[in-house]
């Protein structure tokens, strides 16, 4: 299933969600990407797959979810077999840590492992790699990530109190990226720790989605509990601010 705003132009929002119940919470709210993830242990923290398994059935087709793999080197036993697990959950993409910082040659090399896994599912989620921001904004992955079949890309950050996407990445440099990865026809996601005030800036850059938990959470952060409060604040500004920007041409 794919979000209705990669063929719209209008950039949608992720929410990253750790229960059956945030689910539903960020599904009766408007989110256009349901995320599951475990924050509590890490970037990309992953659910175990029941967790995971369980989300899907509550959802039941009404809006497409992510799982994430969690905080492991591409190449890594552990990662390989955490993408695994998740492959038979029911999800439309699965969402690959480009953790490491791996060359050219390390980077190939575990694509192929992750390639060569066996699935026993009817179908293979798509795959989503997301590259740490704090650790570097490269560009030349996007090519290789095509190549090996990879639907999207997405920014991030590893480190949540490093004071978000937009301190570490100039807007100049977000451009870049955001441009390249639809270049190649790649879905493309902005995240790290974004807040409301974040939303204006990053939508004028048209991406595919927006990606937020830690606004979306009370004040115990992104490993307390999801309030649809502010899912429904971050909602409307997210609406807010489609209307006053100048039209795009539908993304890529």
């Amino acid at each position: 299933m794919q979000p209705s705003q990669y063929k719209t132009g209008k950039t949608g929002l992720l929410a990253s969600v750790r229960s059956v119940d945030e689910a539903l919470i960020a599904l009766v709210s408007g989110a256009d990407i349901i995320d599951a993830k475990d924050p509590s242990l890490g970037a990309l923290g992953a659910l175990n797959a029941r967790e995971i398994s369980n989300i899907v059935k509550a959802v039941n087709g009404r809006c497409p979810i992510s799982a994430t793999t969690g905080d492991w080197h591409i190449g890594s036993a552990e990662l390989l077999a955490s993408y695994v697990a998740i492959q038979n959950t029911g999800v439309d993409y699965i969402k690959i840590g480009l953790f490491g910082s791996p060359d050219e040659s390390t980077l190939r090399a575990g694509l192929a492992s992750l390639s060569t896994s066996p699935n026993t599912s009817m179908r293979c989620p798509h795959r989503i790699a997301v590259i740490m921001a704090d650790h570097g904004v490269p560009l030349w992955p996007l090519s290789i990530l095509k190549e090996q079949g990879f639907m999207g890309v997405m920014l991030d950050t590893a480190n949540k109190y490093s004071g978000g996407l937009r301190t570490v990445a100039s807007q100049e440099t977000l451009s870049l990226f955001v441009t390249h990865a639809k270049n190649l026809e790649l879905m493309v996601g902005l995240a790290g720790s974004l807040s409301h005030k974040d939303i204006e800036a990053l939508t004028a850059l048209n991406p595919h989605y927006l990606g937020f938990r830690t606004a979306l959470c009370g004040q115990e952060g992104r490993t307390g509990s999801l309030d649809s409060n502010r899912m429904a604040e971050i909602r409307s500004t997210l609406d807010r601010t489609h209307k006053a920007l100048p039209p795009h041409l539908p993304a890529n």
